[in-house]
């Protein structure tokens, strides 16, 4: 705030008069009225109403300040109080609580301005009785401090915008920056809120704020952050505007939720939903929901029923009766009867009958449907299926209409058929597929020879026709021409054939170009795969079963690593199926087999590391993993296998154990010595603290007796010296007691660690002004040592904080973690910089503590940044053997 400081009040013309002015003001005034230091707040006059509030005498209120006799209930009140008065001079009505000298907590309206008094800046202060309008305002104030902590702690992120936009009335309250990572200060930057959103969202989430600001409708939108850390947040944002109760312009009041999980969830539903939507569609059958009625009308129908029918699926469901409609007439009634029948006994629906499809066709199709049954067992629809059994009707009926049935296969097979006479090769017949591969009519292909169709010499297309009417071949590959120029290589598979006398050749022509290509691309893939194998740092196997169903499986493949790992060619390891067994390691061998038994009962995959003997005896390390390969009926066919050599790792790793348990030793005998150490220092601690209890204190408290006795045998007349040397033996015998307690508190040997702790605590309270909590959540007392290192680090934390910090509070918690005590010290001071954690002259610093804590086995940290205080945390093992 941009604010100045007044200049104090002048109250004449000399500071000797304003000071008579001022104390006669104060005496005089009926309301209670007191004149502190602003320096110090000590009290310097006060008047007799002043005692009557209050009920402390005037010699009971002068040299001392309100924080010494406790008479601020709200310590956070008083410091309002003290910023708004150096803020504008003076404060007028503020409405607290303060405590009078018996105890009782009473409320006054506190007035006060800065003066000048004696020379120096004072402040002139009233207490008087609240209006009613100064409770008004303090209940305003209360009122709004517990919205705020209402607001700040619910579970939802709540903010205040102005319409039009105005940052000053802005909020966001600081659940914000647990969800995002950003502070709510950064959604006070123009543009921060929209630049944030997710860039695909942003457009939308933008068009539905500026509808909402025109319309004054309420705002409600799911969009996505990208929060600090990069991560995508959904989130649910509802705003209403509401009207401004003290007349001003309204505002928006909103509150975001975050929706991640809510919005995984109808992702993942509406991929299962995908998936099922996507299964029904590709299965070569028309699904199909109806109701329960006596037209079975559509509810749901798959897009295969246009292909069985050529009826799209909203033509169907559109047209209740268009099923009972397209019904072959010599079907109808009996379907249509089938169909009410189980309509009323709910029994499953299997018929099979014609329908007459869009274009005339007459489809056979098998239905078979079932009721579905609801939570409550209602039935709620048919679901059914309906299959094209129209190409099985005609096989049953091919007795019966032979040509009719060649006729029908030869024009509607898929496979490109020719019939070509075998003495001109001219071609005699070509069905529908065969003008579709060709990109020719039927006709235009009956005027042509099967020469014409080649890209080959005529000659060699003639010699392979003769070969195959000699029946030497029954195919052959030849390259044909298409109309459009294109040559594709084909595979015939021709057969003679006698008809009226005259050999014909009955053609098959199957496209081969994308097989044959595909094949080449395999070879060319099994070579790099084998080059792959052959490479890589492992042996590869492959072990099948002899026959199908034997269970007997023999080693069929073995890459060459075999030999520089183990010393055998491929060829012996492939000829010696018990090779493999013969070479385990002894220690080795029963739990190697024991596994290959379980996972060739299980199928699951092998997986273990043991050791080998190579073909010169030495000890191999190896880890070999295999996968079943199983067959379409689900029998395993083949086991693929990897084996590495792992002799150097297993070597290290051993080398590593014996590293490491000779340095767990060894750090335990240095932490037992540490302890030992700690032990010796509190014990010399402690005969140091004896000592000069029973010697210095008691001979500099018997020097105090005698000065006393001398000062009393003299009278009233007391000499200066007398009196100082008093004055100094006192001093002493402090500070030999605070020694006593530098060197060894009793209290923790007696009372123990939180005893100890709260006499290091109360004087920065007594001293410093600090505030400070002990939080002690150990169930039992640690050991001594861990005692005494606890109290040790704590105790150098809270000088460090006294002297270097500049805090008004302090807090310490004690509690049970990890089989040791974990201690926490924070402070709301001004907190530091990573550079100034070194140890100052004199004191343990930041690394001694650090040592300590690490030294007896655990851990510590220093966390904080400049202006926002800090906190210490360190942690000690208290087990009898530390690990």
């Amino acid at each position: 705030m941009n604010r100045r400081r007044p200049e104090p009040a002048a109250f004449g013309a000399a500071a000797g008069e304003r000071a008579d002015l001022v104390a006669t003001l104060i005496l005089a005034s009926p309301s209670a009225t007191a004149l502190t230091r602003l320096s110090d707040g000590c009290f310097l006059e006060c008047n007799d109403a002043m005692h009557d509030v209050i009920g402390y005498r005037r010699d009971e209120l002068i040299g001392r300040t309100a924080i010494d006799l406790n008479m601020w209930s709200d310590l956070e009140e008083r410091d309002v109080f003290a910023r708004t008065l150096l803020e504008r001079g003076h404060v007028a009505g503020h409405v607290a609580a303060f405590r009078t000298k018996s105890g009782e907590t009473r409320i006054g309206a506190f007035s006060a301005w800065l003066v000048e008094h004696g020379g120096e800046p004072c402040v002139l202060g009233v207490i008087s009785e609240p209006t009613e309008r100064l409770w008004a305002e303090r209940r305003a104030r209360q009122a709004e401090s517990r919205y705020r902590h209402l607001v700040e702690r619910i579970p939802a992120i709540t903010y205040i915008e102005a319409l039009d936009a105005d940052p000053s009335g802005f909020y966001m309250s600081p659940q914000i920056e647990d969800l995002l990572g950003f502070s709510p200060e950064r959604f006070y930057e123009p543009d921060f809120w929209a630049s944030s959103i997710h860039p695909e969202d942003r457009e939308r989430a933008a068009a539905a704020d500026r509808r909402s600001n025109e319309t004054r409708e309420p705002f409600r939108e799911e969009y996505r952050f990208i929060g600090a850390d990069g991560r995508e947040v959904w989130v649910q944002d509802h705003a209403v505007l509401v009207d401004d109760p003290d007349g001003g312009d309204p505002y928006w009041l909103g509150v975001i939720l975050e929706v991640g999980e809510r919005k995984e969830a109808e992702r993942r539903v509406a991929e299962a939903e995908d998936r099922y939507r996507s299964l029904v569609e590709q299965i070569p059958v028309t699904v199909y929901v109806d109701a329960i009625d006596d037209v079975s009308t559509a509810l749901y129908v798959s897009p295969q029923y246009e292909r069985l029918l050529g009826y799209t699926p909203e033509e169907r469901m559109n047209d209740p009766e268009l099923w009972a409609n397209r019904l072959h007439p010599e079907d109808r009634e009996r379907v249509l009867a089938e169909s009410i029948r189980t309509n009323r006994t709910l029994e499953p629906f299997r018929v099979e009958y014609r329908l007459r499809a869009k274009d005339g066709r007459v489809v056979w199709v098998r239905d078979e449907a079932e009721i579905v049954y609801d939570g409550q067992g209602r039935p709620t629809f048919w679901q059914g299926v309906l299959s094209d059994i129209t190409e099985q009707k005609i096989a049953e009926g091919a007795l019966r209409e032979s040509e009719a049935r060649y006729r029908q296969m030869w024009e509607d097979n898929r496979a490109v058929k020719i019939l070509v006479d075998a003495a001109s090769g001219a071609i005699i017949d070509a069905n529908r597929a065969a003008a579709d591969f060709y990109g020719r009519p039927v006709e235009e292909l009956n005027r042509m020879r099967f020469t014409d169709l080649n890209a080959l010499p005529p000659e060699q297309v003639r010699r392979r026709m003769e070969q195959v009417v000699a029946r030497e071949v029954a195919s052959c590959i030849l390259h044909h021409r298409l109309a459009s120029g294109e040559v594709r290589e084909v595979e015939v598979f021709a057969s003679p054939v006698a008809i009226h006398g005259r050999t014909l050749l009955y053609s098959i022509v199957y496209d081969i170009t994308e097989r044959r290509r595909a094949e080449e691309e395999l070879r060319e893939a099994e070579l790099r795969f084998r080059t792959l194998v052959e490479q890589i740092p492992a042996m590869t196997y492959v072990y099948e079963e002899t026959e199908v169903g034997s269970g007997n499986f023999v080693t069929t493949y073995v890459s060459p690593q075999i030999e520089p790992i183990l010393g055998y060619p491929t060829q012996d390891w492939i000829e010696d199926h018990d090779l493999w067994v013969r070479i385990l390691h002894p220690d080795d061998r029963q739990g190697v087999l024991d596994e290959e038994a379980r996972t060739d009962a299980t199928g699951e995959p092998f997986q273990m590391e043991f050791r080998v003997l190579a073909k010169d005896r030495s000890v191999v390390w190896v880890r070999e993993e295999a996968r079943v390969i199983r067959d379409q009926l689900g029998l395993p066919r083949q086991w693929l296998g990897l084996m590495f050599d792992v002799t150097a790792r297993k070597n290290a790793e051993q080398q590593l154990a014996k590293s490491y348990e000779l340095l767990r030793a060894t750090d335990q005998e240095r932490r037992r010595l540490l302890g030992r150490v700690v032990e010796v220092q509190e014990e010399e601690r402690a005969r140091i603290a004896a000592d000069i209890h029973d010697d210095s204190i008691q001979k500099m408290t018997a020097v105090g007796l005698r000065l006393e006795t001398f000062s009393r045998q003299l009278g009233e007349v007391e000499p200066e010296i007398l009196t100082s040397l008093k004055r100094t033996v006192e001093d002493s015998i402090g500070r030999l007691r605070h020694l006593m307690f530098e060197l060894r508190p009793a209290a923790l040997d007696r009372e123990g660690l939180e005893s100890a702790l709260k006499e290091v605590l109360q004087p920065l309270a007594d001293e410093a002004g600090l505030r400070w909590t002990l939080e002690n959540r150990l169930i039992t007392e640690p050991r001594p040592p861990v005692r005494a290192n606890a109290f040790r680090i704590v105790q150098e934390a809270l000088a460090n904080v006294r002297k270097h910090a500049g805090a008004s509070a302090v807090d310490v918690r004690l509690e049970p973690r990890d089989g040791g005590v974990y201690v926490r010290v924070r402070d709301d001071g001004r907190g530091f910089e990573p550079a100034e954690i070194r140890s100052e002259p004199g004191h343990f610093g930041v690394s001694a503590m650090r040592e300590r804590a690490e030294l007896a086995g655990g851990w510590f940290r220093v966390t904080g940044a400049a202006g926002s205080g800090a906190t210490l945390e360190f942690w000690l093992p208290d087990g009898d053997e530390p690990s």
